[in-house]
Protein backbone atom coordinates (compact mmCIF):
# COMPACT_ATOMS: atom_id res chain seq x y z
CA UNK A 1 0.00 0.00 0.00
CA UNK A 2 1.33 3.31 -0.93
CA UNK A 3 -0.30 6.92 0.53
CA UNK A 4 -3.26 6.27 2.50
CA UNK A 5 -4.44 7.42 5.55
CA UNK A 6 -4.91 4.30 7.04
CA UNK A 7 -4.31 0.09 6.54
CA UNK A 8 -6.07 -2.53 8.76
CA UNK A 9 -5.17 -5.71 8.32
CA UNK A 10 -7.50 -7.57 10.73
CA UNK A 11 -8.16 -11.74 11.43
CA UNK A 12 -6.39 -12.56 8.62
CA UNK A 13 -3.77 -15.66 7.63
CA UNK A 14 -0.95 -15.18 5.39
CA UNK A 15 1.03 -18.24 5.10
CA UNK A 16 4.31 -18.66 2.64
CA UNK A 17 4.39 -14.81 1.00
CA UNK A 18 7.49 -13.62 -0.59
CA UNK A 19 8.45 -10.13 -1.41
CA UNK A 20 11.58 -9.22 -2.91
CA UNK A 21 12.32 -6.64 -0.80
CA UNK A 22 10.26 -5.26 2.12
CA UNK A 23 7.27 -6.78 3.74
CA UNK A 24 6.84 -10.04 2.88
CA UNK A 25 3.19 -10.18 3.28
CA UNK A 26 2.79 -6.58 3.65
CA UNK A 27 4.35 -3.62 3.02
CA UNK A 28 3.34 0.11 3.75
CA UNK A 29 4.79 3.09 2.86
CA UNK A 30 3.27 7.03 3.58
CA UNK A 31 0.56 5.31 5.40
CA UNK A 32 -0.17 7.15 8.13
CA UNK A 33 -1.45 4.57 10.63
CA UNK A 34 -0.82 0.60 10.40
CA UNK A 35 -2.76 -1.37 12.42
CA UNK A 36 -2.15 -5.24 12.47
CA UNK A 37 -4.89 -6.98 14.79
CA UNK A 38 -5.34 -10.82 15.29
CA UNK A 39 -3.64 -11.97 12.17
CA UNK A 40 -0.92 -15.15 11.73
CA UNK A 41 2.38 -14.79 9.48
CA UNK A 42 3.50 -18.45 8.66
CA UNK A 43 6.73 -19.01 6.72
CA UNK A 44 6.98 -15.32 5.25
CA UNK A 45 10.09 -13.61 3.90
CA UNK A 46 12.10 -11.05 1.88
CA UNK A 47 14.84 -12.52 -0.30
CA UNK A 48 18.03 -13.92 1.84
CA UNK A 49 20.06 -12.45 -0.70
CA UNK A 50 20.18 -9.11 -0.57
CA UNK A 51 21.30 -7.29 2.37
CA UNK A 52 19.05 -4.54 1.96
CA UNK A 53 15.54 -6.63 1.98
CA UNK A 54 13.80 -6.14 5.59
CA UNK A 55 10.68 -7.37 7.18
CA UNK A 56 10.39 -10.93 6.56
CA UNK A 57 6.36 -10.82 7.42
CA UNK A 58 5.11 -7.21 7.85
CA UNK A 59 7.48 -3.94 6.83
CA UNK A 60 6.12 -0.43 7.21
CA UNK A 61 7.96 2.82 6.67
CA UNK A 62 6.91 6.46 6.37
CA UNK A 63 3.70 7.19 8.98
CA UNK A 64 2.19 8.16 11.99
CA UNK A 65 1.62 4.95 14.09
CA UNK A 66 2.11 1.36 13.67
CA UNK A 67 0.14 -0.48 16.22
CA UNK A 68 0.47 -4.38 16.24
CA UNK A 69 -1.61 -6.47 19.10
CA UNK A 70 -2.97 -9.82 19.23
CA UNK A 71 -1.12 -11.63 16.46
CA UNK A 72 1.48 -14.36 15.76
CA UNK A 73 4.48 -14.68 13.65
CA UNK A 74 6.06 -18.22 12.85
CA UNK A 75 8.89 -18.80 10.47
CA UNK A 76 9.37 -15.69 8.99
CA UNK A 77 12.87 -14.16 7.96
CA UNK A 78 14.97 -11.45 5.80
CA UNK A 79 17.76 -11.00 4.36
CA UNK A 80 18.47 -7.54 5.90
CA UNK A 81 16.77 -6.23 9.43
CA UNK A 82 13.39 -7.25 11.59
CA UNK A 83 13.13 -11.53 10.83
CA UNK A 84 9.20 -10.76 11.22
CA UNK A 85 8.57 -6.66 11.36
CA UNK A 86 10.50 -3.41 10.39
CA UNK A 87 9.32 -0.54 10.95
CA UNK A 88 11.15 2.54 9.46
CA UNK A 89 10.50 6.46 10.28
CA UNK A 90 6.93 6.22 12.12
CA UNK A 91 6.33 8.27 14.62
CA UNK A 92 5.21 5.81 17.19
CA UNK A 93 5.19 2.01 17.49
CA UNK A 94 2.92 -0.30 20.16
CA UNK A 95 3.40 -3.96 20.06
CA UNK A 96 0.90 -5.54 22.60
CA UNK A 97 0.30 -9.12 22.83
CA UNK A 98 1.83 -10.65 20.22
CA UNK A 99 4.06 -14.06 19.24
CA UNK A 100 7.13 -14.41 17.21
CA UNK A 101 8.92 -18.04 16.98
CA UNK A 102 12.05 -18.76 14.86
CA UNK A 103 11.87 -15.28 13.19
CA UNK A 104 15.35 -14.77 11.60
CA UNK A 105 17.49 -11.15 9.97
CA UNK A 106 20.66 -11.98 8.16
CA UNK A 107 22.08 -8.55 9.64
CA UNK A 108 20.02 -7.39 12.99
CA UNK A 109 16.47 -7.76 14.91
CA UNK A 110 15.35 -11.20 14.47
CA UNK A 111 11.90 -10.85 15.53
CA UNK A 112 11.75 -7.38 14.54
CA UNK A 113 14.05 -4.23 13.80
CA UNK A 114 12.66 -0.62 14.26
CA UNK A 115 14.59 2.90 13.30
CA UNK A 116 13.70 6.48 13.51
CA UNK A 117 10.78 6.12 15.66
CA UNK A 118 9.94 9.06 18.78
CA UNK A 119 8.31 6.26 20.94
CA UNK A 120 8.36 2.56 21.04
CA UNK A 121 5.70 0.53 23.55
CA UNK A 122 6.58 -3.14 23.77
CA UNK A 123 4.26 -4.90 26.53
CA UNK A 124 2.98 -8.80 27.04
CA UNK A 125 5.26 -10.32 23.73
CA UNK A 126 6.25 -13.78 23.50
CA UNK A 127 9.51 -13.93 21.74
CA UNK A 128 11.01 -17.29 21.34
CA UNK A 129 14.06 -18.67 19.22
CA UNK A 130 14.71 -15.49 17.40
CA UNK A 131 18.18 -14.68 15.89
CA UNK A 132 20.16 -12.06 13.92
CA UNK A 133 24.24 -12.09 13.53
CA UNK A 134 24.88 -8.34 14.44
CA UNK A 135 25.62 -8.04 18.40
CA UNK A 136 22.67 -7.09 19.99
CA UNK A 137 18.92 -7.43 18.99
CA UNK A 138 18.35 -10.79 18.53
CA UNK A 139 14.83 -10.48 19.36
CA UNK A 140 14.02 -6.67 18.90
CA UNK A 141 16.28 -4.36 18.05
CA UNK A 142 15.57 -0.57 18.42
CA UNK A 143 17.94 1.95 16.66
CA UNK A 144 17.99 5.69 17.47
CA UNK A 145 18.18 8.10 15.26
CA UNK A 146 17.49 11.43 17.61
CA UNK A 147 17.98 11.64 21.19
CA UNK A 148 14.90 12.14 22.12
CA UNK A 149 13.80 8.71 20.74
CA UNK A 150 12.78 5.63 23.70
CA UNK A 151 12.30 2.23 24.03
CA UNK A 152 10.14 1.03 26.43
CA UNK A 153 8.74 -2.64 27.54
CA UNK A 154 7.62 -4.40 29.88
CA UNK A 155 10.43 -5.66 31.33
CA UNK A 156 12.74 -2.73 30.91
CA UNK A 157 13.32 0.55 29.70
CA UNK A 158 16.08 3.19 28.53
CA UNK A 159 16.24 6.52 26.70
Amino acid sequence: VLGAARLTVADTLFVDCVAASRGGAVAATLVDVVQVDGSTFERCSTRLDLGTSTGGAVGVRDGLVFDLKNSSFADTATGGSGGAVFVADVSRILLNASRFQRATATLAGGAAAFEGAATVQAHALDVRQCGAPLPGGGGLLGKEEEEEDSLTSTSSSSS
